[in-house]
């Protein structure tokens, strides 16, 4: 994952190690280690990459658990760099909003707003490149997983806009005023999203939809300093993800 799943606070309050105190509990006899592999601005090259990088240690994983975040890692700067074709550029006059957005509303912008800006004025095309590169880059993990008999499976983070009520939206709010959208163009991240996950299940990907889950809550669970996940985000994605791990691994036993 990436900067959310790494965790904006102590390691201890972290997903990846709650969910290893969870499996623990569980089973005291069983041992159990998780590896965060999460960092800040990885999308979708970078967990080849770890995947890649992790598969050096004396021993493969069981496990890949993937954690997408819907808020910006439909990032195609990757692709059209090893592709060697051209990133869309916006007009200045989007690109002076852009900026004036970035510095006001700065956590909206990262967490929400620039991946949004992005794909609403770069059109349908650069969309549809977007899930062609994440889903050439799964199909790739996908392989090296299936050739060791490894689990993958992949938990879907919401963007804060697809869970409005467990968030301050009033930054992303003014943010779209600054960029000039109508507050119905944050569609489009849930749109994607949705894309996503039908296309994982269409490759035999097990996933796990978080937005849900988080839309039951009744409070925050989004850091409201940078709208990175919060403790109680943390410990409510480790609570959800703990049983469905726990029965792949019932499953994996028999």
């Amino acid at each position: 994952g990436d900067a959310h799943s790494g965790g904006v606070c102590a390691n201890a309050e972290a997903f990846a190690a709650r969910l290893e105190d969870g499996l623990r509990a569980a089973d005291p006899e069983r041992s159990v280690e998780v590896i965060n592999g999460a960092h800040g601005a990885y999308t979708f090259y970078h967990y080849l990459g770890v995947l890649e990088r992790m598969l050096h240690l004396d021993k493969d994983p069981d496990l890949v658990l993937m954690v997408v975040y819907g808020g910006n890692d439909f990032s195609t700067g990757l692709w059209h760099l090893f592709h060697g074709t051209q990133r869309f550029t916006p007009p200045a006059a989007v690109g002076k909003r852009k900026r004036d957005c970035a510095r006001l509303h700065p956590k909206a912008m990262g967490q929400v707003l620039n991946t949004l800006e992005y794909f609403t004025h770069a059109g349908p095309e650069e969309v549809e490149l977007a899930h062609t590169a994440a889903n050439t880059l799964m199909a790739a993990i996908k392989r090296q997983c299936d050739v060791r008999g490894i689990e993958l499976r992949v938990v879907f983070l919401p963007s804060p806009s697809d869970v409005p009520d467990q968030v301050d939206m009033e930054s992303i709010h003014a943010g779209l005023e600054v960029l000039e959208l109508e507050r119905s163009a944050l569609e489009l991240i849930t749109q994607m999203g949705d894309r996503l996950l039908v296309d994982l299940a269409a490759c035999d990907v097990a996933t796990f939809d978080l937005r849900p889950v988080f839309r039951r809550q009744t409070r925050e669970l989004f850091w409201r300093t940078d709208m990175h996940l919060n403790l109680e985000g943390h410990a409510l994605m480790a609570d959800s993800i703990g049983p469905w791990v726990e029965e792949w691994w019932a499953q994996r036993k028999r």
